[in-house]
């Protein structure tokens, strides 16, 4: 029988820094080797690019961008605040009538996909759209502070009334564990941590967070099973709203690390 190793708070989050440094080493290295090594951009302006906080692909559409002059080099930093309201944009329960500031410009029309604009006419209304969403946002009273991404203490409180604590924030990141297979810690791990209790009718702007969730113990019968299982194991959620691949779930004992569209990590 295989030995059970339990898994304590500073390995999971050794493991979840190792995860984010791996990713961001990784980024790194192919931008260096498409971008700089090849002469298109310089150093200076690489390491501005690499400090944004977005995701690999958004970073290697910034440096198309600038290779081909459509963003100028003091222009970098500058769009670090555009790309936070782009990711605001797209979080679930943001109105049509706020999306909208961008389509009546003429982009996203289809979909949300800021890789997609690859004209300076496009980037110069991305830029305006973005300033024009900022303020209408202001205007309705919400603010940079609702873009963390992080669940409320309210949430947080409920979660720990159905037997799942949060064990901490690591890089931004709250931790839950989730060992109970009762029925109100599922319904708890269901309605906040993956947003699976389907959407309510919208009191105000911003006040629903849903993102489709394809981890298989979403069922009933796998969350249960995993648990069951393995006697004294548990899911630890490793959630952020504002990362689209968030929340990720850790299961030690059947060695799986995946992201909300149930997809290895490593």
């Amino acid at each position: 029988m295989a030995k059970i190793i339990r898994l304590t708070e500073n390995d999971l989050a050794s493991i979840v820094r190792r995860v984010i440094s791996e990713a961001n080493v990784a980024t790194e290295k192919h931008f260096y080797a498409d971008f700089v090594d090849t002469g298109k951009v310089s150093k200076e302006d690489a390491d501005a690019i690499l400090s944004l906080p977005a995701k690999a692909n958004i970073l290697m559409w910034l440096g198309r961008l600038v290779t081909k002059g459509y963003v100028e080099s003091f222009q970098i930093k500058s769009f670090g605040g555009y790309l936070t309201t782009f990711e605001s944009v797209n979080k679930p329960g943001v109105t049509d009538e706020l999306k909208d500031i961008f389509r009546n410009k003429g982009i996203f029309t289809k979909s949300f996909n800021i890789t997609e604009l690859k004209t300076p006419e496009e980037i110069e209304s991305f830029i305006s759209a973005c300033d024009e969403y900022n303020e209408e946002r202001g205007k309705l009273g919400l603010g940079s502070e609702d873009s963390k991404g992080l669940l409320n203490p309210a949430e947080v409180n409920e979660l720990k009334e159905a037997d799942i604590p949060l064990l901490g924030v690591v890089d931004n990141f709250q931790i839950f564990k989730v060992s109970s297979s009762s029925d109100e810690s599922y319904n708890a791990y269901r309605k906040i941590l993956l947003n699976c209790a389907g959407p309510p009718i919208p009191s105000s702007v911003d006040s629903t967070k849903m993102v489709k969730v394809a981890m298989c113990t979403t069922g009933r019968s796998h969350f249960d099973q995993y648990l069951r299982d393995n006697k004294g194991s548990a899911y630890y959620v490793i959630y952020n709203y504002d990362d689209f691949d968030s929340p990720y779930q850790f299961h030690y004992e059947s060695n799986q690390f995946k992201n909300r569209e149930n997809k290895e990590i490593f």
